[in-house]
């Protein structure tokens, strides 16, 4: 994954739901959840909602990736 400002902000992400939720979510599948017009800012938005206890959970990443798959 290149090191683009939205690249970071989904491994920001990622990390941030595992932290916060013992998980195991890879950067694929977070990637996923967020979509492919997201941009940093908003990806940005959801790590902050993550960390203030209201945002996005893993079983969310995991319905949208298994739906998919």
């Amino acid at each position: 994954m290149p090191h683009s400002a939205r690249n970071i902000a989904i491994l920001n992400l990622t990390n941030t739901i595992n932290n916060k939720h013992n998980s195991q979510l890879t950067t694929a599948q977070v990637e996923h959840w967020v979509g492919s017009d997201a941009n940093a800012t908003g990806i940005d938005m959801h790590t902050s909602d993550v960390r203030h206890g209201d945002g996005v959970t893993p079983p969310d990443v995991l319905g949208l990736w298994n739906e998919t798959q």
